[in-house]
């Protein structure tokens, strides 16, 4: 299982992670420019790598993984409702992980071998 920046929200801004840039194209293995907010309110800038959905599936196939899945979670809306304590800020950028997935989760299974 492997956890990655979601390759369709490219330039997304969810607040307190934007992962690489709005209205920029990229391809497979572009450097992907991604900010995160620390706790301290800070921003920390690292690269990651972009890869598309399809190229992860094509590429645990050609390993001989099987079962592949690909999961978009979103963040429970109900969570960030008005009326809820969270500070407005904190629920406004809640809202943006709602819509859009702001990673992918992908799972295969490599079948035992046996001799």
């Amino acid at each position: 299982m492997l956890l990655d920046s979601h390759p369709d929200t490219t330039g997304v801004d969810f607040g307190d992670l934007v992962q690489g840039e709005l209205d920029v194209s990229y391809s497979e293995g572009d450097r992907l420019p991604v900010r995160m907010r620390r706790q301290d309110g800070s921003w920390s800038s690292i690269t990651d790598t972009y890869w598309s959905r399809a190229t992860y599936d094509s590429v645990l196939g050609e390993a001989g993984f099987e079962d592949r899945e690909q999961c978009e979670p979103l963040l429970d809306p109900a969570n960030g409702a008005e009326g809820d304590p969270v500070e407005p800020e904190r629920r406004q950028r809640w809202h943006a992980a709602t819509a859009r997935p702001p990673f992918l989760i992908v799972s295969a299974r490599r079948p035992l071998v046996r001799s």
